[in-house]
C-alpha cells in the first residue's frame, strides 16, 4: 500500500507562461471583501542558521472572483453553486486523514471562501467545523446514502440535499491513485467512521469496481438527471481518462439525450491513496497533463450546448 502518492517522475518541468503586456494591479477583476482575518509570521531576529519568530494577528486583503467571473454550477436548478475561488479542496476522506486534519482543513478552505470535498467517505462533523462549502462525493461503496443492505438510499440522499453546508454531489467514477475499488480493513472502521459511512463497525469494507447500477454512459447520465431533480443541487462526475474512444462515446451520449452533468472532474495518474495498490497507483490512467487536452478536445463542442 501507498499513502502519499506515486514516485513515478512523469514529466521533466514546467513552467509558466509570461505575458509581454501584463494587467496593472488596479485592472484585475477581483473582489476584495470582506477582509480575512489569520495569522502571520513576524521575524524578530534572523541569524545564519536559525531565527526568532512569532505569529501575530491580521486581516488581509482575499481574492474572490468578482460577480461576473463567478462560476454557477447547476444554473437552472432551484440551488446553484456559485463559486468565488478557482483553487479548493479535492476528495480525501475522514477515515483516510483524521478529525485533526479534516477540522483544520476545513477552517482553513472555509476562512478562504472556497470549496471543500468530502471524499467517499461520507460528511463527518469534522467537515462541517469551518462552515464552508462542501462538495459531498458517492462512490461506488455508496458511503453515507445506503441503506443496511448497501443498496442507494434515496431518503439519504434527500436529507444531504437538504443541508445548507452542502453545495454539490460528486459521483466517483474512478480517481487517479485508485481507479478500482477500495480496500479498507475492519481495525480501521471505527464506530464514528462506520456511522458515518452507513455500515458495520470493525468488518473490512471492499468497494466494488464500479456502481453496480451504471455500466454504460447512458445509465451515468440517467442517474445524473434523477439526482439533480431529487436534489436541487449540481451533481458531476469524477473521472479517469485512459480511452479517449470512451471519452468520445460520453460526449457523443451527452449530445444525443440532451442530459449534461454541472461538473466533470478530470483526475490524473499522479494522486495519492491509502486503499489500493502500487501498480494501480502507478500504472493505471493517463497523468492529468496528459489526460486533460484529450478531454478538452472532446468537449469543446458541448460546452454551450446545455
Amino acid at each position: 500500500m501507498s499513502s502519499f502518492g506515486t514516485q513515478e517522475d512523469y514529466e521533466d518541468g514546467f513552467y509558466i507562461q509570461n505575458t509581454m503586456f501584463p494587467l496593472q494591479t488596479t485592472e484585475l477583476r477581483i473582489n476584495q471583501s470582506p477582509m480575512i482575518s489569520t495569522f502571520i509570521y513576524q521575524i524578530d531576529n534572523e541569524r545564519l542558521f536559525d531565527r526568532d519568530e512569532h505569529r501575530h494577528k491580521t486581516e488581509i486583503d482575499p481574492y474572490y472572483l468578482s460577480d461576473s467571473d463567478q462560476v454557477v454550477l447547476g444554473p437552472n436548478l432551484a440551488y446553484p453553486f456559485k463559486i468565488k475561488r478557482l483553487v479548493g479542496q479535492s476528495g480525501m476522506s475522514y477515515g483516510a486523514l483524521g478529525s485533526h486534519a479534516i477540522t483544520a482543513l476545513s477552517k482553513g478552505l472555509g476562512q478562504a471562501g472556497t470549496w471543500m470535498n468530502t471524499g467517499e467517505g461520507g460528511l463527518s462533523k469534522y467537515h462541517l467545523a469551518g462552515n464552508v462549502d462542501i462538495i459531498f462525493q458517492i462512490g461506488p461503496g455508496l458511503f453515507g446514502v445506503r441503506d443496511k443492505d448497501g443498496h442507494f438510499d434515496l431518503s439519504a440522499f434527500r436529507n444531504l440535499a437538504q443541508q445548507d453546508a452542502i453545495k454539490a454531489f460528486e459521483i466517483k467514477l474512478a480517481q487517479g491513485a485508485k481507479t478500482r475499488g477500495g480496500h479498507m480493513q475492519g481495525n480501521k472502521v471505527t464506530e464514528e467512521i462506520a456511522e458515518i459511512r452507513k455500515v458495520e463497525p470493525w468488518k473490512t469494507i471492499n468497494s466494488p469496481n464500479r456502481f453496480t447500477n451504471i455500466d454504460n454512459p447512458q445509465a451515468l447520465l440517467n442517474w445524473v438527471t434523477e439526482l439533480q431533480q431529487y436534489g436541487q443541487k449540481p451533481v458531476g462526475f469524477k473521472i479517469v481518462i485512459s480511452s479517449v474512444a470512451e471519452i468520445e462515446s460520453l460526449v457523443t451520449t451527452m449530445i444525443e439525450t440532451n442530459q449534461y452533468p454541472d461538473f466533470i472532474t478530470v483526475d490524473g495518474g499522479e494522486g495519492g491513496t491509502g486503499a489500493t495498490f502500487q501498480e494501480l497507483e502507478d500504472r493505471v490512467g493517463l497523468p492529468l497533463f496528459t489526460a486533460l487536452p484529450h478531454f478538452i478536445c472532446k468537449v469543446r463542442t458541448t460546452r454551450h450546448s446545455r
